[in-house]
């Protein structure tokens, strides 16, 4: 194999057979890097798809449950006084 691509390469033209050996270890080794490159995308696919349901859980818990932060934790509403409640009369001179 490596001889036929060295011919080929130094564009001398004489292209060398593979024998039965030769070609069993181009298709074993391309096989093999075919089903590695497989893998990794598969698994990125899984991946990237668990971190899109764990974004939308969080989501959903934040929009569904009120006074809950981002990590989950209890928080205490903020209490909005209305306006006439206000006692302004310390300011007053």
């Amino acid at each position: 194999m490596f001889a036929y691509v060295d011919s080929t390469l130094r564009g001398t033209g004489e292209a060398l057979e593979l024998d039965a050996t030769e070609k069993f270890y181009v298709v074993v080794w391309s096989g093999l890097l075919a089903m590695f490159i497989m893998t990794c995308v598969s698994l990125c696919i899984m991946t990237h798809q668990r971190l899109v349901e764990q974004e939308h859980e969080e989501a959903r818990i934040v929009l569904h449950t009120p006074f809950y932060g981002m990590d989950g934790e209890m928080r205490r509403p903020i209490r909005r006084h209305p306006w006439h409640e206000i006692d302004d009369d310390d300011d007053m001179v």
